[in-house]
This record gives C-alpha cells, sequence and structure tokens, in this order.
C-alpha cells in the first residue's frame, strides 16, 4: 500500500513522476494512482463521524483527546474529571451510609 497509516502517501512508482507536460498519461500508471487514492482514503478517519472505527487506536504516544463534552448519556467518554468526581461521590456516600447500616443491624 502506498498510504502507510501513519499520514504519508507516496504515489506509486511511475514511468514519469511528475507528470511532464504534453505528454500522454499511461493508462496503467494512472489507475494505479487512482486505486491507490481510493484505498488511502478508505482507511481514513473521517471527521464528521460518518464511520465508525474499525480497529483499535494506540494511544501510546502521549497524545490526548482534547475538548472532550461532559458526558450526558448512556455510551458516551468520561472525562477524567468526571470520573473523579462520581469517585468522590460514592466514596462520601459510603462513609455517610456505613455507619447507618451498621446502627439497622444493631453493631452500633
Amino acid at each position: 500500500m502506498t498510504w502507510n497509516g501513519a499520514g504519508t502517501f507516496n504515489p506509486p512508482v511511475g514511468p514519469e513522476y511528475p507528470a511532464v507536460a504534453n505528454d500522454l498519461i499511461r493508462a496503467e500508471y494512472y489507475n494505479a494512482v487512482i486505486d491507490a487514492l481510493c484505498a488511502a482514503f478508505s482507511n481514513t478517519v473521517p471527521r464528521d463521524g460518518q464511520a465508525p472505527l474499525t480497529g483499535n487506536i494506540d494511544g501510546n504516544n502521549l497524545f490526548t483527546m482534547t475538548n472532550l463534552p461532559a458526558a450526558i448519556a448512556n455510551g458516551q467518554p468520561v472525562r477524567y474529571q468526571e470520573f473523579v468526581q462520581l469517585q468522590n461521590t460514592v466514596t462520601g456516600l459510603g462513609n455517610a451510609i456505613e455507619p447507618f447500616v451498621y446502627f439497622q443491624a444493631g453493631i452500633l
């Protein structure tokens, strides 16, 4: 494939690249370039969300998603600060409910 997935596209090696003015285009080379472009575009993620991901995205390069909106429905990604806030709320509820549970059980 002439597109390496890292964003680099190399056109197929042709008889004359770049094209020379007033020279005839060779069908086999033209078709190979168009096929390579189609394959490259078919393996991209559209920015407007028209198509889903078809594989895992490697996040082990210290880049992150930015400007992620707050989750408001099931199935949406959760920002770290939302997770921490929920974790603190659950911990706080546990601390408030635990003595009540023991009291009801007659332990306190």
